[in-house]
């Protein structure tokens, strides 16, 4: 965490009110997580993305606020306001540090073509991910691409089973970590529809998956006109793996399997954006 505290923040709904919200920052995943109270242990009400996005401070009075400060990312501002003018000072610098993100290995990465035509993958490993119907889990191998993140039965499918653009999606997750999935972390789509509950096997292949996820994303929404719609992720070659266990079951189970656990509930899509 690089700073928490108390910020009065604007609704997201018809009703621009205003609420004061419990605000966390976490540096290391760039995200801003807002809750009710300032009590441990509580469902947060919404996260912000905060990589790649756009800080700024206001010196006079806007929106009728003082101290107030601004965030955009992926496509909306966010506002706020501090109680006293160095608060505001902090808050932005905590900000504008979080905001920045070393996007080198993608960006500058030459956006070559797999044998059949389509990108490059940039990032490929082992997650398991929640059904969207029934809410059990299955092990999924997970490939990502400058413009999505798509989901194979096994390493050896051709097809994948489901994918996820990246341009102005969201990456993040929710702290404190769920009991039964310490590895959890959320991807929600640009259009606030739908949230992707996916697991890693430890910290720091959740963290790695987040990281680059969150790149991916930078890129992909500052190139979204040109990308090219409906391509397949190639999964060879592969420049960065997020697990060197090459021997996971290739066989993964049918829609039958018992690779089944409890979901966990939060956060749902009305819990990702204040009232």
């Amino acid at each position: 965490m690089s700073k928490q505290g108390w910020i009065t923040k604007e609704g997201g709904q018809l009703f621009k009110n205003w609420k004061k919200r419990y605000a966390v920052l976490d540096q290391s995943q760039g995200t801003l997580t807002y809750f009710e109270t300032d009590k441990p242990n509580q469902k947060a009400l919404g996260v912000v993305s905060i990589r790649g996005s756009t800080i700024k401070s206001y010196d006079t009075k806007t929106k009728g606020k003082d101290n107030l400060f601004m965030i955009s990312s992926a496509g909306r501002d966010f506002y706020a306001f501090a109680e006293t003018k160095e608060e505001q000072e902090s808050w932005v610098k905590s900000l504008q540090d979080a905001s920045k993100t070393d996007t080198q290995s993608i960006s500058d990465q030459p956006q070559t073509e797999g044998n059949d035509g389509s990108p490059t993958s940039l990032y490929a490993g082992w997650l398991t991910k929640e059904a969207g119907s029934a809410k059990n889990w299955r092990k999924r191998w997970f490939v990502l691409t400058p413009s999505d993140l798509s989901y194979f039965k096994n390493k050896k499918a051709d097809d994948p089973q489901g994918s996820i653009p990246l341009a102005s999606s969201r990456c993040f997750t929710v702290q404190p970590p769920s009991g039964d999935h310490p590895y959890l972390f959320f991807i929600e789509t640009s259009d606030g529809n739908r949230i992707f509950r996916v697991e890693a096997r430890n910290e720091r292949e959740m963290k790695g998956w987040i990281e680059e996820v969150n790149k991916a994303i930078v890129k992909a929404t500052s190139t979204q006109s040109s990308a090219p719609a409906g391509s397949t992720p190639a999964k060879q070659p592969v420049s960065a793996t997020a697990s060197s266990d090459d021997d996971e079951d290739d066989n993964d189970d049918d829609e039958g399997c018992d690779e089944s656990s409890t979901g966990n509930e939060e956060p749902d899509s009305s819990s990702t954006e204040d009232d």
